[in-house]
């Protein structure tokens, strides 16, 4: 087995292909998004495969690198991907400290918050 990575660069992750545990096809992870304050990646910018170009919030938390195959695994199934709020491609959110636009997408996901 390989051994996993400690550090990667963004430009390294941004475009890399995304998977589930049962090796579907997701998308590809189109951006990371750092909250400044607390000096760490928020969420990835998914881009749904096969969803006419749909964008998701993904808690970073949710993901892990999978060396052998070159990806990340998204530890969430299909139908949990289906069901997600959508980003808007020309108006990503920006938010106020209390993050409530984000707190419902770590909800979803059934991810603990970090803030």
């Amino acid at each position: 087995m390989e051994e996993q990575p400690r550090f990667l660069s963004a430009t390294s992750i941004v475009s890399d292909r995304v998977i589930n545990p049962a090796g579907e096809e997701l998308g590809v992870i189109r951006d990371l998004m750092i909250d400044l304050e607390a000096g760490q990646i928020a969420y990835a910018v998914l881009e749904g495969k096969d969803m006419e170009g749909k964008l998701f919030a993904i808690p970073w938390s949710m993901f892990r690198v999978d060396s052998e195959r070159r990806c990340f695994v998204l530890r969430a199934s299909r139908d949990l991907l289906d069901t997600a709020p959508g980003m808007d491609n020309e108006a990503w959110p920006t938010f106020t400290p209390s993050h409530d636009w984000l707190a419902r997408i770590y909800e979803h996901y059934g991810s603990e918050l970090y803030w």
